[in-house]
């Protein structure tokens, strides 16, 4: 899975850049200049949408009730299927910690 790098062009206090909405593909993200992160558009924002940070246990925990014996494979195919979808920042939350049980 190749992930994207988006193009950022600074003018000050604004930025233009090619992100997509991780939430709505079709709009784009808000860049947040502060910290630098991808927020979902202001359209999603408005329904509801936001970014929250999961404490680390409960996404291991979650990933070991979601299905305990996946295997690395059937990991990175089910990112990839992730990522066909368009849901890039899933695919790469879902691959950013390794499980204890698909190590070997």
């Amino acid at each position: 899975m190749e992930l994207m790098k988006p193009t950022i062009v600074d003018h000050g206090i604004c930025a233009d850049h090619n992100m997509p909405c991780a939430v709505m593909g079709d709009s784009p993200a808000v860049l947040d200049g502060s910290t630098g992160i991808f927020k979902p558009s202001w359209k999603a924002q408005e329904q509801g949408w936001m970014l929250v940070r999961v404490p680390k246990w409960l996404r291991w925990f979650m990933k070991q009730y979601e299905n305990p014996r996946l295997t690395r494979k059937e990991r990175f195919d089910k990112a990839d299927k992730m990522a066909a979808r368009g849901d890039y920042l899933g695919a790469t939350e879902y691959l950013s910690e390794t499980s204890p049980l698909d190590i070997g």
